[in-house]
Formats: C-alpha cells, sequence, structure tokens
C-alpha cells in the first residue's frame, strides 16, 4: 500500500470538512451537511472520528489539521497535514489498512453490468432512457421532423 497516496487521498477527503469538524460544533456540523452534502460530510466524519486521536497525540499534526481546517483549499497546508498523516499511518499499519478500506468502500458508488446480444436497448441509472432497435428516445422538446429509418448499406452506397 502506498502510504503517500492513501494520505492524499485522506486530506481530499478532509479538507473541505475539517473546518467543521475540528472547530465543529453540532451547528457547525449540520450546516456543513447542507452545503457539502451528506455523503461527503458522513465520510469526513468516518474518518475524523478514527484519525483524530493520533492527529490530537501529535503536536505538528494537530497543527497541520488546524491549519487545513483554516484554510482548505491551501496546497501548503494540505501538504503539510500529507506528511503528518504518512508518519501516522507509518506507525500504525492497522490504521493505514482502516482507512484504505473507508476511502475503498466510499470510492464504490452504484455500478451497473450488463450485456446484450443482437438487438435492442439498454438503459440503467436514474433517468436513462431506451429506445429500441430503430428507435428514437428524446429527453426534451422536439420541433420539425425526426425519421428514425434505416437505410440498407446498399442504398446508401448508392447515392455515393
Amino acid at each position: 500500500m502506498d502510504l503517500k497516496l492513501l494520505a492524499d487521498a485522506l486530506v481530499i477527503a478532509l479538507s473541505p470538512v475539517l473546518p467543521h469538524l475540528v472547530a465543529g460544533g453540532s451547528e457547525a456540523v449540520k450546516a456543513a451537511g447542507k452545503k457539502l452534502g451528506e455523503e461527503s460530510l458522513d465520510l469526513g466524519r468516518k474518518l475524523w472520528a478514527r484519525l483524530h486521536k493520533p492527529v490530537e497525540e501529535s503536536p505538528r499534526a494537530l497543527g497541520a489539521a488546524e491549519e487545513v481546517a483554516e484554510a482548505p483549499d491551501d496546497d501548503d497546508a494540505r501538504a503539510g497535514l500529507r506528511r503528518q498523516l504518512v508518519k501516522i499511518l507509518e506507525a500504525d499499519p492497522d490504521l493505514a489498512s482502516e482507512m484504505a478500506t473507508l476511502l475503498d468502500f466510499a470510492g464504490r458508488g452504484t455500478s451497473y453490468q450488463t450485456s446484450l446480444d443482437g438487438s435492442g436497448a439498454i438503459a440503467q441509472g436514474p433517468g436513462a432512457v431506451a429506445a429500441g432497435e430503430g428507435g428514437v428516445a428524446v429527453g426534451g422538446n422536439v420541433s420539425g421532423g425526426v425519421s428514425a429509418s434505416r437505410r440498407s448499406r446498399e442504398e446508401t452506397d448508392d447515392r455515393s
């Protein structure tokens, strides 16, 4: 496991929520949920719930987390936190494994898998629309003519 990549992923996931979790009262966390989205905030809470103790035990790591909380978009602050997280993860391989699992699980959104043999159509996911062979699917307004005719290859070649 590449701990630098893991620490980088942790910083990316934590940066937007650290201002609310480090300084956080419950009202700040509720407001963050509305602004960031519940999924991002939930992941940040899970990660921080496990990381905050080792971070707080290291004055440098705590200082780095506080800097990111103050300036979540500051690349220098994020780099400092990343460096401190690498040290924490190197010292605790079980924690590193747990963080990797949490991030992996969070990164798995809904996935779809399908197979189609022959003609037909497949639509998957929210708002998906499929039109069968020779059909047209329109997700808005249409004005003018719409043609779904199928020309044979010979007809197309004759027109060239």
